[in-house]
């Protein structure tokens, strides 16, 4: 009796126009213990009416004041009234507090403010937004010396909810300063702030003693007449990304000493139809001229894949390598530096990262030297080192090459296959010397008077082969015969005229490999050489040219 007295001269003091009331719960039955006027208005209660609950009261309080009954002393739950069938009750928010215990019974002392639907929504809503922000809030009101926070504050500041509701804004400063490496300068800049209406400051940072690093942001509040009533507060723990943020620093800095050091070339480009250049390191700028990128063909667009050509199949492979479907596309291309003298490097393309988007790592290796042995070799092995021609390997394989292409393009193709007459009686009687100088006059002859798209060739000892494209026999004869006039007019040195023989036979139906048509060339300079020498024969199945 002398609890429920108490609670009765609690409401009775209570003079703001909140509508107040204290319930309390015994074995799981609520019932009124203490209500203050407004209350009692708001409900159609007689003045010292207690007992059971009101029916008007909803089962939102209801439930919220169960909420609080079992929550911890000082806890809160706050439930907005709804409207009933009497659409004159107007809308209330209720605060309910646990005050007190009696036996296994608790109370609850509930202050109930009138709100509108529009401000219940409205203060729903923020209250639902505030609870899920990430970041630690605090608002601090000069004006009631109140603070209210959200459970991220709390937490990042290991404060009881409580505790920071009772506190004061200096308990709660003096309680952040600690925790601060220099607690001094962030209380007397915390002052500073609290007495501009204007200033706001953001990226604030600070360092806590345990090692955390925060970041503050801070803006004035004014109410719509301007007046500045307060502070809100925005807290970030940004240890984690200021350790990422550093590590990223320290492996970006390691990246660049090992790829500026590196001997071979990095360039590092985004996939896009510009293929723009991010990145390029010391060995790269000694490949490749910055401004020849522009001619490079940009990664998404073509990759090339052999040299001096493009494959038409890049975009796919660059899809595939960004995917992950492939590990790297490796491909050799043509460049040109002008102080550097690399003329060729090889590239290997892999997908990479850079500043968090996809981008193409070129990974450059200069193989000039490399290219320049190919070519030396590749020479030796195709080439006639005396005369400066085709040897026989190099006539073989491209001669079906020609035989196709023009087939398919229904071109004529002449062979002409060439013998220097007594070359075994020359070579006797002069030595070897002399036969080599005609070998080679022959060679210079066929240089000057082939073109440079005809294959010309030293097949044997002293027999030649010219494979003409796009030729008949008619022109055909005409080229043997300078070749045989610029032979025997040759100085050699020796008393008697080189003289040619000469077989000459041009590609027809017959003809079904290439092979097919040397034989017919080859019978007619046999026909040649048995019929006296020095003569031009022409194979008599070859088209005709309209020449007698």
């Amino acid at each position: 009796m002398q609890t429920q007295s108490r609670y009765q001269a609690w409401v009775a003091a209570i003079r703001a126009p909140a509508a107040v009331f204290v319930a309390r719960r015994d074995n799981g039955a609520i019932t009124l213990v203490a209500a203050n006027g407004p209350f009692r208005q708001l409900q159609g209660l007689p003045p010292a009416a207690t007992g059971s609950l009101p029916k008007a009261v909803e089962p939102e309080l209801e439930s919220a004041i169960h909420r609080a009954v079992d929550g911890a002393a000082g806890a809160e739950a706050i439930a907005a009234a709804r409207r009933g069938d009497d659409s004159r009750r107007p809308w209330l928010r209720h605060t309910l507090t646990r005050v007190g215990e009696d036996g296994d019974a608790a109370a609850v002392l509930d202050l109930a403010t009138e709100i509108t639907p529009a401000s219940a929504y409205r203060d729903d809503l923020l209250d639902a937004i505030w609870r899920t922000l990430p970041d630690a809030l605090l608002v601090s009101d000069f004006v009631r010396s109140t603070l209210v926070c959200n459970s991220k504050f709390c937490e990042v500041w290991g404060l009881p909810m409580e505790s920071v509701r009772r506190s004061g804004p200096e308990d709660i400063l003096d309680h952040a300063a600690r925790k601060m490496r220099d607690g001094d300068a962030f209380k007397r800049e915390v002052r500073a702030l609290r007495e501009s209406s204007t200033i706001c400051r953001h990226g604030w940072e600070l360092a806590l003693r345990d090692g955390r690093l925060f970041t503050i942001d801070t803006d004035p509040l004014t109410d719509a007449g301007g007046t500045y009533w307060g502070r809100i507060w925005y807290t970030r723990d940004v240890t984690r990304a200021k350790l990422t943020a550093n590590a990223l620093s320290e492996s970006e800095q390691r990246f660049r000493q090992l790829a500026d050091g590196s001997l071979q070339g990095i360039i590092v480009q985004r996939p896009d139809t510009r293929g723009e250049v991010v990145y390029m390191n010391a060995a790269a700028r000694s490949m490749v001229e910055p401004a020849a990128l522009d001619h490079w063909p940009p990664a998404s667009k073509a990759l090339p894949v052999d040299v001096g050509a493009v494959s038409e199949a890049a975009p796919a492979q660059i899809n595939d390598l960004l995917s992950g479907a492939r590990p790297g596309i490796r491909c050799t291309m043509p460049t040109r530096h002008a102080t550097s003298g690399v003329e060729w490097v090889d590239v290997f393309a892999t997908p990479a990262v850079w500043a968090g988007a996809p981008a193409i790592q070129l990974t450059l290796v200069d193989i000039t030297e490399q290219k320049a042995l190919e070519r030396q070799l590749l020479w030796h092995a195709t080439t006639d080192p005396l005369t400066g021609l085709g040897n026989r390997r190099r006539f073989m394989e491209e001669a079906e090459r020609y035989f196709r292409s023009d087939r398919a393009e229904d071109h004529p193709l002449s062979l002409m296959l060439i013998d220097i007459d007594l070359f075994k009686q020359l070579n006797d009687t002069g030595g070897h010397p002399v036969g080599d100088d005609a070998l080679r006059k022959l060679g210079e002859a066929m240089h000057r008077c082939l073109r440079d798209s005809d294959l010309a060739c030293r097949i044997g000892g002293d027999e030649f082969a010219a494979l003409m494209p796009g030729t008949n026999t008619r022109t055909a004869r005409r080229v043997a015969r300078r070749l045989q006039v610029a032979v025997r007019t040759a100085d050699t040195g020796q008393p008697h005229p080189v003289t040619l023989s000469v077989g000459i036979a041009q590609d027809s139906p017959g003809d079904r490999r290439f092979e097919d048509l040397l034989a017919r060339a080859d019978g007619c300079l046999y026909a040649a050489k048995h019929q006296g020498r020095d003569r031009i024969e022409v194979a008599p199945d070859s088209p005709s040219d309209g020449e007698a």
